[in-house]
């Protein structure tokens, strides 16, 4: 990777002596690097190509300016571009030709994604919320599997959340799930009122207060970015 091939420059850069080999060391390490950044943006390109094939799927022909508002919401989020726009996609293709198409789609990612963002998440967690919520949309109904071992163990307070959500204690809200109650037109009521209560409870932070792994993002994006 580009990185191995910079710590090698720095290393030979700080050594003592300019000799032919050190010379030679960093004629190579430069070059090893250059071949790896054209590698990486070529790499990039086609990400971007494939993304923008599957927001057009989406969007009526107005893909590039999907792309650009999921690439606002990514460096907002501290989240690589790839993982905003698959759970976006993922989460559009769940709720497609139901009542929860469009709009409220569009609110559950946003406020999700800033759930998980607040709380520190990593892609890795943030791929594990969106698919959550995906399959409980894909399911059409709510169960414990999905929101306890799924959904918070990306958001650990999800639970809590959906229970407050709808006015009820777990305990309750865990009777309901295994009823079967929350299911159709009741889960995306269920899902409206949840999104109501991460937009409450979860205020945008700044991105000073990102984590390590969530500024290593932005850099990601900005190196995603240059290369479209």
């Amino acid at each position: 990777m580009a990185a191995g091939s910079l710590s090698m420059i720095i290393r030979l850069l700080v050594s003592t002596g300019n000799s032919t080999a050190s010379v030679n060391g960093l004629k190579s390490a430069f070059a090893q690097l250059a071949g790896e950044i054209v590698d990486q943006f070529i790499e990039a390109n086609r990400e971007i190509d494939k993304l923008v094939r599957g927001l057009k799927a989406i969007s009526a022909g107005n893909q590039d300016a999907y792309f650009e508002r999921l690439a606002g919401s990514a460096n907002k989020l501290g989240i690589p571009i790839r993982e905003v726009s698959l759970a976006f996609l993922e989460l559009n293709a769940a709720t497609r030709d139901t009542d929860f198409e469009g709009q409220k789609t569009q609110a559950a990612f946003e406020a999700l994604g800033n759930a998980l963002s607040v709380t520190g998440a990593d892609s890795v967690r943030f791929q594990r919320g969106f698919r959550a919520l995906t399959q409980i949309l894909s399911k059409d109904q709510l169960f414990a599997e999905e929101l306890r071992q799924q959904l918070g163990e990306a958001l650990p307070t999800a639970v809590q959340d959906f229970a407050r959500a709808l006015d009820i204690t777990p305990l309750q809200l865990f009777k309901f799930m295994e009823q079967g109650v929350i299911s159709g037109d009741e889960l995306r009521r269920t899902i409206v009122l949840v999104t109501k209560e991460w937009n409450r409870a979860y205020p945008i932070i700044d991105q000073k207060e990102f984590t390590v792994d969530q500024k290593l993002a932005l850099v990601r994006n900005q190196f995603l970015l240059l290369s479209k």
